[in-house]
Order: structure tokens, then sequence, then C-alpha cells
């Protein structure tokens, strides 16, 4: 019975403390590699995939990216030298960039929005960007909407925002835009947010026709148990979940 108890206990910490404790990529490398060939090609997919994360898909006469750990390296390059593939170090430690990502912005609260948490200088929760289009929903209302388009998985909500001139979608072409489907791209939600601010609180930059004639639906995160998996325990992954 109690090593029962043990057993399962020692479950719960290992789950409980996977779920807090970040994935460390310290000293993990990402080698560019030359790909003149189709043999390199193969090399990349076949050979190596087991033992990389391929960043960049191998394409003929270019190169592909991959993440090499600390303990696979060695093992790499003798591949590499082996299969006469010419490789240089684009990144020497891949968490050294990650904490860099996540280092807040130096903005000062009377510079930022007071009444919304976005300020595209650092990389935001669904959260904040749900709070975004809330904002704009309340300051813009003659403007943008909001459409709960189901849940994800586990749970999270999904909602586009919608930008109409007169309040009415559906009667002019539809311009589409999703973001977030490879959970560890953070910069595409964020581009995305952007894309919101630019038409709505900046659109008299651009040309009238752009909101006049195009009903448009955002999609800031469309992958969100996957996004905040990576937020918060492996910066790298990339599925659902």
């Amino acid at each position: 019975m109690w090593s029962r108890i043990l057993i399962v206990l020692g479950s719960w910490l290992a789950i409980t403390v996977s779920k807090t404790v970040p994935i460390s990529y310290d000293k993990f490398k990402v080698l560019r590699v030359k790909t003149p060939d189709l043999n390199s090609v193969n090399v990349i997919n076949n050979d190596l995939k087991d033992y990389v994360d391929i960043w960049a898909e191998p394409r003929l006469g270019f190169y592909s990216d991959i993440m090499v750990s600390s303990h696979d390296l060695l093992m790499i390059e003798q591949r590499l030298f082996a299969a006469n593939l010419d490789y240089s170090i684009m990144i020497e430690n891949v968490q050294a960039l990650i904490d860099n990502e996540n280092v807040q912005s130096n903005l000062s609260s009377n510079v930022r929005a007071m009444d919304h948490p976005m300020d595209w200088t650092s990389y935001h929760s669904q959260d904040d960007m749900e709070k975004y289009m809330d904002y704009l929903v309340e300051k813009y209302p003659e403007l943008v909407s909001t459409e709960v388009i189901g849940k994800s998985y586990e749970g999270r909500t999904m909602r586009i925002l919608k930008i109409c001139r007169g309040g009415t979608c559906g009667q002019k072409p539809a311009m589409w835009i999703d973001a977030g489907i490879h959970s560890r791209e953070w910069v595409t939600s964020s581009t995305a947010t952007y894309i919101m601010n630019e038409l709505v609180e900046n659109g008299e930059k651009y040309p009238l026709e752009i909101i006049d004639q195009l009903d448009w639906y955002i999609l800031p995160v469309l992958n969100p148990d996957g996004y905040e998996y990576s937020r918060t325990s492996d910066r790298m992954w990339r599925k659902s979940r």
C-alpha cells in the first residue's frame, strides 16, 4: 500500500515540477547547414531528424537551420563532416536568447496606454491580447466587435476581432488573419495585434479603402494551448497540446 502511495506521490511531484519549471536550452546551439543537393537534404530529414530540432526545413541550394543539444553536438558534427556538409554556428546559446526575450520593456507606465496592457516592445500573454480586444471594442464600438468561434482542446476561448465599417460585417469582401499557429512563434501573435492597432487606432495613416471596402477578421492566437505551454514550460514547443 505504502509503495503505491509513494509512486502516486512521486508521479504527482514530477508532473507538478514539469509544469512549473521551464525546460532549459542552455548550451543548445543552432547550426546553419548548406544543402546544395538532394543527399544533403536527406541527411537532415532522415539521418539527423531524431537528434535535432529543425528550425528551417532543408531546401535544395539553400540552408537548413537545426538546433542541437550540447550532448549531441559532437555526434552531429561528425555526421555532417562524414556527409561532407558545410555548416556554421548561427546561435551559440539558445537559452541566452530566450532569457533576453523575456526581459520586460523599460517603457514607463505613463508612456504605455493606461487602459490596455499592450506595448509591442515585449511579448504578451493571450489574456493581455484579449484585454486589448476588449479595449478596442469599448473605444470604437462603431467599427470593432468580437466573436467567439470556439474553444481549444484545453478549454481556452478562441475569439476573433472583427473590424467592419458601420458595425455591420459580412457585406464586403473578407480579409482573414490568423496567427500563433505554431505555438513558439510568438512574433506572429504580436504582429496580429499590431495590425489591429494600426487598422483601428492609426487607420488615418492608410488609404480609406482598406477599411471602407473590406471586412477584417483577426484571430491573434490560433493555438492557445500550445502558446501558453511555450510561455510556461517549453519555449521551443511548436505543436498544440
